[in-house]
């Protein structure tokens, strides 16, 4: 069973590797080199030494590292690149839900140990990766597997129980002879190799999805509710139940004539519904009216229902949500960053959560 998901950096946490590859053309365009583009595309995806080994070869002309190194940051020092505009948007909603569910993180990049580092602050998810480490590190880098056993290693776990997250054809390689699973996003642009990938995905929310197939399950848990199904009626049920556990009565907030304006949620562990949220949009907010959980739910329920209304929210370019809270789901709005609200009612409270 899959037990932590590492990921390269470039062309799969930032789409960096066009830029990166205009840039390099640029550069070498600037100072007079004769060149094909194409040949460049072999570079794409490389550790800094096998690009520098490989443009020498292209330009026919040897190159010290360090002069080069210096002459390419030198050109572009007024040109730095914004990563936040070229950081894949569902990547921070993944990590999230990644270690809410208990996956260990690792990052494994040919970059250098200074690139990585500026990448993940100025995109903010440093905080995602207890374990990074750099193919600068190594004596050889990518394709070679001595990165990845050596996360696999610092994470405490033996390589086939790891997936790695990659697209380029030196990455895929090194993860598959570390003896690990391998996810790619698919991409076309550079004449990659990715047939050695066990999965190849467009949307970086799949990873779930496989990750989902690794453990068993064969059904997507979070299904709409139609009102007056028998569903339905189950979902009455643990409403009713868990709000009059806390406040001794019925305490639904929705009447019956308004619950059509409401989106209804389950989840849904085989046949047994375990939790059931009830959302709306209103202008620039989802707004979740009731969020109930079945005594039976042992913690997977509530939080396939929370990363779903994210999810939506993202999709809808929303990026507030607020959810009224009665007892039980506190502690699952509190695990995935809700921030309790000064306004408390009597008998629930209110938290919110900005989506960066």
């Amino acid at each position: 069973m899959i037990k932590a998901v590492i990921f390269d950096m470039d062309g799969v946490i930032i789409d960096s590797e066009p830029v990166y590859y205009k840039r390099m053309i640029e550069y070498l365009e600037y100072k007079e080199h004769l060149f094909d583009d194409r040949d460049l595309l072999k570079v794409v995806g490389s550790s800094h030494k096998d690009t520098l080994r490989m443009i020498c070869e292209i330009i026919g002309k040897e190159l010290a590292q360090d002069e080069f190194t210096l002459d390419y940051n030198s050109y572009f020092k007024d040109k730095p690149v914004d990563y936040k505009e070229i950081l894949y948007p569902e990547i921070k909603l993944l990590l999230r839900d990644l270690r809410a569910k208990g996956y260990k993180l690792a990052l494994a990049s040919s970059s250098s140990p200074e690139n990585i580092s500026h990448v993940l602050e100025e995109c903010g998810i440093t905080e995602y990766f207890p374990v990074i480490l750099s193919g600068h590190d190594f004596e050889d880098s990518k394709p070679h597997p001595e990165i990845y056993l050596t996360t696999a290693k610092c994470l405490g776990l033996k390589p086939e129980e790891c997936m790695a997250v990659e697209d380029s054809s030196y990455g895929i390689e090194s993860a598959k002879e570390a003896g690990m699973i391998v996810a790619a996003r698919e991409d076309d642009r550079f004449g990659f190799d990715q047939e050695r990938a066990d999965y190849i995905f467009k949307d970086m929310r799949n990873i779930k999805l496989i990750l989902r197939e690794d453990r068993g399950d064969q059904e997507i848990p979070v299904k709409e509710i139609r009102v007056k199904s028998k569903e339905y009626v189950k979902s009455l049920f643990i409403r009713n139940n868990e709000h009059r556990n806390i406040t001794g009565k019925s305490a639904f907030k929705i009447s019956p004539e308004k619950e059509k304006d409401f989106i209804h949620l389950g989840y849904f562990n085989k046949e047994k519904l375990e939790a059931v949220l009830l959302y709306k949009i209103e202008k620039d907010k989802l707004i979740v009216e009731e969020f109930a959980i079945s005594n039976i739910s042992f913690g997977e329920g509530p939080l396939e229902l929370l990363e779903t209304i994210e999810e939506r929210a993202c999709e809808k370019g929303i990026k507030k949500i607020q959810v009224k809270a009665y007892g039980s789901e506190k502690k699952y709005l509190e695990r995935y960053d809700y921030l309790l609200q000064e306004d408390q009612k009597k008998d629930y409270s209110v938290y919110e959560k900005t989506i960066n």
